[in-house]
């Protein structure tokens, strides 16, 4: 990804992204080439993941972030997220696409990060977190 998309989004979460993907390059947790390209060794990017899913490993809504397919389709679905989630990433193939309405979202108050693909939204967006950047 490149390192200006990933700056803007992690400023608009409130966070200081220059100094924190400096800090991350100075100590080899991430790369940017020469094309301004933001890489991670998937490896790192999975024990990350599994840090957050350890924390609730059969309550996906009770994680800060969802992003495994199965587990984001089973909390939109049932309607149960809660304010735990702060991000929130889900991409589907466009022949497989859903739609949700927003009051699916009405819970997760702290939603700051909300990356959809081949998802459609319908309802009144009032039910998005204020938090979204």
């Amino acid at each position: 990804m490149d390192r200006n998309d990933v700056t803007q989004i992690l400023n608009g979460c409130g966070l200081f992204a220059d100094i924190g993907i400096s800090v991350l390059v100075e100590r080899s947790l991430v790369t940017v080439d020469d094309k301004n390209t933001l890489g991670m060794h998937d490896l790192l990017r999975d024990m990350g993941r599994e840090i957050i899913r350890e924390k609730s490993p059969k309550d996906p809504e009770e994680r800060s972030r969802l992003w495994f397919h199965e587990d984001v389709l089973g909390v939109l679905f049932q309607q149960i997220g809660t304010k735990a989630v702060e991000g929130l990433a889900l991409k589907l193939p466009i022949t497989s696409s859903k739609c949700f309405n927003t009051k699916t979202f009405k819970k997760m108050e702290r939603l700051r990060l909300l990356q959809l693909a081949g998802v459609q939204l319908d309802g009144d967006f009032k039910y998005l977190s204020g938090k979204l950047r």
